[in-house]
């Protein structure tokens, strides 16, 4: 089943997912399941974006859907939304729960609750919170256990933040049978999660404290964020742009996991990215073509557990295709290097959107005021005034056109580079050394 995204300039597929399972298969018999989603007649052409715009609720029956998008998957949605202090953690989660179902767990918030509430567990975590270091494991362990034990369906706020963190949940989640569907890893910067955090005025938000707070994360959760890679998990979402944009790159890769789809591997890096990457040492490119098949067969891929042999076996080729043409670039291309041209390429488009939205806006603004002085010059019978006006306006609303196109473009291919970039970062972080 092929999900075809629409652009302002053309429809092309952006993934491919996996067909459905036995257990898919009979949940569409089944109007009870509690999994299944419900999709009217009339939405089934609608991109999966489109219906987060719409306000459709994203838990629909796969066995109701047609059109572009094809068969929906039937998994609950179990989630780690990760990222550095000021990201936007909770206003994501907000909108991945009012979209896709699930009980927002997050730590920091039941960490302030326990420190209000001035329980045993509170006055324990209290020092460390004030100090902006992380809670001890124990702690924080019992308290997220007690959650998931109870919730079929989460996301996961502030956990996990340490390697022994994660292999702890990864054990946690095997025994409670509850596979991650993905990690989502929101990426900004440093100076804007200081102006972010200076202007939430809480009174643990003070610049000293929110430094330390960045520099614990990069020290200590990164690493975390690595051990997701290598088992295929992880989303990374650049979120320095609006929070419209920002709430449409997570649901298009949420929705794509859902699905259990993989990259198409379908966008190329331009050659003047490519060229024009630092030098690094690394894993060259061309080790990991020769022997992609070896590292596959090992089980050393950077793959999920969800996506089919068949699919593996797609990725698999196209990969080798992929990474032969970036070769033909830059023959003497590292990993490190190839990860550091997708993310810069990523960073340019994400900021190139909020460039052209606000050209579009301010251009539909003049566009509106041409419009007034051409009605006026109509109305006053000013010929040179209709002249300059009927100009203007022509040559804003082509400005405004041009925006708008440009607005779709480049999310059409921070779309598509999302899905790209992890895949080779997780190549990069597998064929690294331990």
């Amino acid at each position: 089943m092929q999900i075809t995204r629409h652009s302002g300039l053309a429809a092309r597929p952006l993934w491919t997912a996996a067909p459905p399972t036995q257990a898919e298969e009979a949940g569409k018999s089944d109007p009870k399941s509690e999994d299944t989603f419900q999709l009217s007649e009339r939405a089934t052409s609608t991109s999966p974006s489109e219906m987060l715009k719409n306000g459709l609720s994203a838990t629909v029956a796969g066995s109701a859907v047609g059109g572009s998008l094809g068969a929906v998957a039937t998994q609950q949605l179990r989630l780690i939304l990760a990222g550095p202090p000021g990201a936007g953690k909770g206003t994501q989660s907000s909108f991945l729960r009012e979209n896709w179902g699930g009980a927002h767990i997050s730590t920091g918030a039941m960490l302030r609750e326990e420190v209000a509430n001035d329980t045993e567990l509170g006055r324990k975590a209290k020092p460390y919170m004030d100090r902006g270091e992380l809670v001890p494991d124990d702690i924080i362990l019992d308290m997220v256990r007690g959650r998931l034990e109870k919730e079929d369906s989460f996301i996961l706020d502030g956990f996990p933040r340490s390697v022994p963190q994660a292999e702890a949940l990864d054990e946690m989640l095997v025994e409670l049978k509850k596979p991650l569907t993905s990690v989502v890893l929101l990426e900004v910067s440093d100076e804007t999660i200081l102006k972010r955090l200076l202007k939430r005025g809480r009174a643990d938000d003070n610049e000293e404290t929110i430094r330390h707070r960045i520099e614990v994360y990069r020290q200590q959760t990164e690493p975390m964020v690595e051990h997701f890679r290598r088992q295929g998990l992880l989303e990374s979402i650049n979120v320095e742009g609006s929070i419209a944009t920002n709430q449409e790159l997570v649901a298009d890769r949420v929705d794509a996991r859902l699905r259990r789809a993989v990259p198409e591997l379908s966008l190329d890096l331009p050659s003047s990215v490519l060229s024009q990457v630092e030098a690094a040492d690394g894993t060259t490119v061309r080790e990991l073509v020769d022997g992609l098949d070896r590292h596959v067969a090992a089980g050393k891929a950077p793959y999920a557990a969800s996506w089919s042999n068949e699919q593996r076996a797609g990725l698999t080729e196209k990969s080798k295709a992929y990474f032969q043409r970036a070769l033909e670039v830059r023959s003497s291309l590292t990993l490190p290097e190839l990860t550091s041209a997708a993310k810069s390429y990523v960073e340019t488009e994400t900021r190139a959107i909020e460039s052209s939205a606000l050209q579009a806006k301010w251009s539909g603004r003049a566009a509106i005021v041409s419009a007034g002085l051409t009605g006026l010059a109509f109305f006053t019978g000013n010929s040179t005034l209709g002249l300059v006006g009927g100009a203007a306006l022509v040559g804003s609303l082509a400005a405004t056109g041009i925006g708008l196109l440009g607005v779709e473009r480049h999310k059409d291919n921070v779309k598509q580079m999302g899905g790209t970039r992890d895949l080779i970062e997780g190549w990069k972080v597998t064929l690294s050394p331990s």
